[in-house]
């Protein structure tokens, strides 16, 4: 019996063993690692693990394609060391990790914004800040009461992608005030649904993220904004702005929201390597490529010749 247990000891002590060489290993540009990411940045992340990969062929990164809910519960159940969401930690994540003396880090990588899409023959692309707002409330549900034509008789049907995506914490935090969304919305479960159904319905109007439409060198991208219409919101000046680069930038844009990869590694590891490279200048390139705003702007060097034209 005691031979039996000391080689049951032996052997758990050598599968420690391995567990704990194999993370020794790790570096900041080589191992296996799983990160959750909001599936809002998916067509800009996917390239960057791509890219990411390509540069470091000993790094494997598992990425998992979720709402932010769920990435945050990935994150906090130590199922993934790093999640990329549009929010920093709330107070009961922060007194969780605090609880298990954990300090983890928030990386802003990006500022994102939510895009509003109706039918190609929705007549009614333009709408004001105010009216928005009132519109995501519930105060406004008619496209008569904020259109060019005023004997519309149908209903504004506001389109989500699902009930824990950060789109829906977006409005209810920043817009509504907590206040719950309107009777005329509902999930159609993805971003890409959330277009096609917009695309079949003109009294639909859906929220999306910029990321989705965003990248014009994109095919997929090119092929939703042929199904649909992008609105201009109006802002006090009269002037009429879409989510554009320009526009995030200089916060003309209203309903823009920042990008955070936040990690709970406590030593340099893989995560810390990918996040590293998010905030970098090759990933910022990827960012600022894919028609988001990074944190770090690339800069563009052109020369300038001085002489005779002919």
């Amino acid at each position: 019996m005691i031979k039996k247990l000391s080689v049951l000891l032996i052997f758990v002590f050598i599968l420690i063993s391995c567990n704990n060489s194999s993370q020794s290993n790790e570096t900041a540009t080589s191992g296996k690692i799983s990160i959750a990411i909001d599936v809002s940045y998916q067509p800009v992340l996917e390239s960057a693990i791509q890219v990411f990969e390509t540069s470091y062929p000993k790094a494997k990164i598992k990425a998992y394609y979720v709402s932010e809910y769920e990435a945050m519960d990935l994150l906090v159940k130590d199922s993934v060391r790093v999640a990329i969401v549009p929010r920093l930690y709330n107070e009961e994540e922060t007194k969780y990790f605090e609880n298990i003396k954990i300090k983890p880090r928030a990386t802003q990588i990006a500022v994102d914004a939510i895009a509003f899409i109706v039918h190609k023959e929705n007549p009614d692309t333009a709408i004001s800040y105010e009216t928005m707002k009132q519109i995501l409330s519930g105060k406004v549900s008619t496209w008569k009461d904020i259109g060019k034509n005023k004997n519309r008789k149908d209903s504004i049907t506001l389109v989500f992608d699902n009930p824990g995506s950060s789109i829906v914490g977006y409005v209810l935090d920043s817009i509504n005030k907590n206040e719950p969304l309107p009777k005329n919305s509902f999930s159609a479960s993805t971003n890409e649904k959330v277009i096609d159904y917009v695309s079949q319905n003109k009294s639909a109007m859906g929220l999306i993220p910029l990321a989705w439409i965003a990248d014009m060198e994109d095919s997929t991208a090119n092929k939703f904004l042929s199904k649909i219409e992008v609105v201009h919101i109006i802002g006090e000046d009269k002037e009429y702005r879409r989510p554009y680069l320009f526009y995030l930038q200089n916060g003309e844009y209203p309903f823009i929201r920042n990008v955070y990869a936040l990690s709970r590694e406590a030593k340099m590891g893989l995560g810390t390597g990918f996040v590293s490279f998010l905030a970098g200048k090759e990933g910022q390139r990827l960012i600022y490529k894919a028609d988001l705003l990074p944190v770090h702007k690339p800069i563009r060097l052109v020369e300038l010749k001085t002489g005779n034209l002919q």
